[in-house]
């Protein structure tokens, strides 16, 4: 058969009578050529989103720090700044939070605590509430004196070191408690932020012990005559319970918001207290007084030993004056020593006209006899008064 008979046998249909099938034949390859494309633009994006951001973050240092592990291993800690890291599963992001939080103990306060704070307010148990405590209902501490005190406290902490409270409080590898550990995590895809409040319930409990541990080696004067000292002592061992755990936390603040005796016992406790504080301003008081006086007396002391001094001094100088002057008449005298007597009785009669009273006493040496006389000074002449004559009328 030649050519041209093939030609005949197998003529162009028109399009209107060709395979009604070929045009979506047609248009399906264009949508899949199509699709191709835009699957190839979606992959080529997610490769560079996957090299640039898909496994970046940014820690914000004020508020957290950031621990990435690869593979479930530790891999570094994070403060602040921009990374990138292969995205989940090749590495995970674990979020810590580094801001302060704070825990407030009520366990050793009374049911009735409403009205320790205002004497006026209403309670659950009525107006009279006080009068006692019902266990498991009113909470209290007992203290080495057997005196019930009523307590509240608030702490403040913050997780000091992140790694170390991965290691030791998070990681399944190093946590005792490792079956609640994915509890203690908000899940976000591959970052994950940790939650406190298991921490937060730990710490209360570890403050009540504290509490508890103080009250058995502290009495009433050291406690609620002396909050500084209680507050002080809690804070002591608070600090060494969390020490010893290990897990990176740090205590930020200790405060004692309340301390009060139960409430039926309070009147008694503060009319001591006035008491007490009566005698110690009393006290304080004659420790003023005193060390006035003393000062007083000091300043006294030195003027009476600086006038001493003085005296001293101006009768030296005069013995010395004199002892000088005895001096030149003994010369004088041994010069010419009638001229020097005839002067000097000349002088001492002059000396004896000045003086009021004159006592001349004689002894004689030969017979070794003394004579002593006391002599007493005449009475001052009382001058008369018209009185006088009245009486001497009478």
């Amino acid at each position: 058969m030649s050519i041209d008979e093939k030609k005949t046998d197998n003529p162009v249909l028109p399009p209107e009578q060709q395979n009604p099938l070929s045009g979506g034949i047609e248009l399906l390859t264009k949508v899949l050529k199509s699709v191709f494309v835009i699957l190839a633009v979606v992959i080529i994006a997610l490769l560079i989103w996957f090299l640039t951001c898909g496994g970046s973050f940014i820690v914000d240092s004020t508020t957290e720090s950031v621990i990435v592990l690869k593979f479930g291993k530790f891999h570094g800690e994070y403060k602040e700044g921009w990374h990138w890291f292969p995205p989940y599963p090749i590495t995970k992001i674990i979020r810590i939070p580094t801001r302060k939080e704070t825990v407030v103990s009520t366990a050793f306060l009374p049911s009735n605590a409403a009205k320790i704070r205002d004497s006026k307010a209403k309670t659950l148990m009525g107006n009279d509430a006080g009068s006692t405590l019902t266990p498991g209902v009113d909470g209290y501490a007992l203290l080495k004196d057997n005196t019930i005190i009523h307590s509240e406290w608030s702490l403040t902490y913050r997780i000091a070191s992140p790694e170390d409270f991965y290691q030791n409080c998070i990681s399944r590898e190093a946590n005792a408690f490792s079956d609640a550990a994915s509890e203690d995590f908000v899940s976000d895809g591959e970052l994950k932020m940790v939650k406190l409040d298991a921490v937060s319930a730990m710490l209360r409990a570890l403050l009540d012990a504290a509490v508890i541990e103080a009250g058995r080696t502290l009495d009433i004067e050291q406690t609620y005559y002396d909050p500084n000292n209680y507050l002080q002592t809690v804070r002591n061992i608070l600090n060494r319970k969390i020490a010893a755990l290990g897990i990176g936390i740090e205590m930020d603040n200790l405060t004692m918001t309340l301390i009060s005796p139960p409430l039926k016992t309070r009147d008694a406790f503060q009319e001591f207290l006035l008491a007490k504080t009566t005698a110690q301003r009393e006290v304080e008081e004659a420790k003023t007084f005193k060390a006035e006086l003393e000062q007083k007396t000091s300043a006294e002391t030195e003027k009476i030993v600086a006038d001493g001094r003085l005296k001293k001094q101006q009768i030296i100088e005069e013995t010395e004056a004199d002892a000088k002057s005895f001096k030149e008449i003994l010369e004088k005298y041994k010069d010419a020593p009638d001229a020097t007597i005839i002067s000097f009785t000349k002088q001492l009669a002059e000396s004896l006209e000045q003086v009021r009273e004159k006592y001349v006493i004689s002894t004689d040496n030969a017979s070794g006899s003394e004579v002593r006389l006391k002599i007493n000074r005449e009475p001052a002449k009382k001058k008369a008064t018209p009185d006088d004559g009245k009486e001497a009328a009478k």
